[in-house]
């Protein structure tokens, strides 16, 4: 499963604009997408929690997770010795999955999640107006 992240701001019902956040991974081998909201700017907590919707909703896991070098999954990284943040490691950990990072932004190792956030951003979002997360 491929995970990636995106931002854009949306126009409010009442004339403001708001910025909204969203986690959108897709299955490799299916290109089944799902795509989840926030409001908030993203914490390796509210990553986590979205990973378990995310799995619930698939009815399932997958082996492993790519990602870009995020500050929300990974601390550091040098020659291969991956330090995660400390809830990540322990969703890691318990879930059993494995993980595999990639260079930020790097559209030949994700570029089916780099088109899905596109999509979710610009042709979803974009045309909306907010009002509240649930709507």
């Amino acid at each position: 499963m491929k995970v990636d992240f995106g931002e854009i701001t949306v126009p409010t019902s009442g004339g403001r604009k708001r910025k909204v956040y969203c986690m959108a991974p897709v299955l490799a081998h299916s290109r089944f997408k799902y795509a989840e909201w926030s409001d908030q700017p993203f914490t390796t907590a509210r990553l986590t929690a979205m990973l378990r919707r995310c799995f619930e909703y698939i009815c399932g896991m997958p082996q492993e997770l790519v990602f870009d070098q995020d500050k929300l999954v990974a601390v550091s990284e040098n020659h291969g010795d991956i330090l995660y943040t400390e809830e990540f490691e322990r969703l890691k950990q318990t879930l059993r999955f494995k993980v595999y990072l990639c260079r930020k932004g790097d559209p030949g190792s994700k570029g089916k999640v780099e088109s899905t956030v596109k999509y979710v951003k610009y042709n979803f979002a974009k045309h909306r107006l907010f009002t509240t997360l649930q709507d």
